[in-house]
């Protein structure tokens, strides 16, 4: 997938080695419009709508929005299917995305990670105004397991989706040195960029305690973020300019 422009935007389809990162293929359309979508893709600063673009990815297909399904190692068309089909499809939540889907509601209710712990967010998550991140471990008579709060790294997080996921047997986090917004020096409610360098941060489920800590190299950034993990590995992306695929912790 690519971004373009300040909005989130999913224009063209890409595969990517999750081994060594070298792009496989690219497929935007069938025929000429493929080839010519393709060609404005080296085209710096310009945004093609008529892009296809992946919806999801399912027994080593991935479905586009056009109804064109894909061979996930290839690219190659391999067959159509009804557009209105692939938008109702629903993928099931997974253990990350309910986790994190919690903090949203008001008394945050817990989640059944496995092993016997339950997870809730101890308080509101970390935001340009909050500045709170706790997750609280509980056994299932609630009695307190851990306590984990981000001030004990000395560091911060944005607190949404793509900044902390709840994958057991571990909870990863991207956090910062310094906080990624800083307010605006002379106008009030405005926050600006404030680069800053990045930590892959990865807890352990049982015990709450840091198994791992290491930087994301020594730029200063404006964002990074977990865009996806598998039972391999995780995926992150460095300011909308790279993606980086680490092993995950054994």
């Amino acid at each position: 997938m690519r971004s373009d422009g300040p909005w989130t935007a999913t224009f063209g389809c890409y595969g990517i080695s999750l081994e060594s990162g070298t792009l496989l293929w690219a497929s935007h359309g069938s025929g000429i419009r493929g080839v010519l979508a393709r060609m404005l893709d080296f085209v710096p600063g310009f945004t093609n709508e008529f892009r296809d673009t992946p919806h999801h990815v399912e027994g080593g297909q991935v479905f586009c929005d056009s109804g064109r399904v894909l061979d996930v190692k290839t690219g190659r068309c391999q067959r159509r299917v009804d557009p209105d089909s692939v938008q109702a499809h629903e993928s099931r939540a997974s253990i990350g995305w309910q986790f994190y889907n919690t903090g949203m509601e008001k008394y945050h209710p817990r989640v059944a990670a496995g092993r016997g712990v339950f997870l809730r967010h101890a308080e509101g998550k970390e935001g340009v105004q909050r500045g709170v991140f706790k997750i609280a471990a509980e056994n299932e008579a609630g009695d307190s397991i851990w306590l984990f709060s981000v001030d004990q790294l000395g560091r911060h997080i944005d607190g949404n989706f793509y900044s902390y996921r709840l994958a057991p047997p571990f909870i990863y986090l991207v956090v910062s040195d310094e906080p990624r917004y800083r307010p605006h020096p002379s106008q009030k409610h405005v926050v600006t960029p404030n680069p800053t360098r990045w930590h892959l941060v990865t807890l352990a489920l049982s015990t709450g305690k840091v198994v791992q800590d290491f930087p994301l190299g020594n730029s200063k950034l404006e964002e990074c973020r977990i865009e996806d993990v598998d039972d391999e590995g995780l995926l992150i992306g460095k300011s909308s300019q790279e993606l980086c695929y680490f092993r995950r912790a054994t």
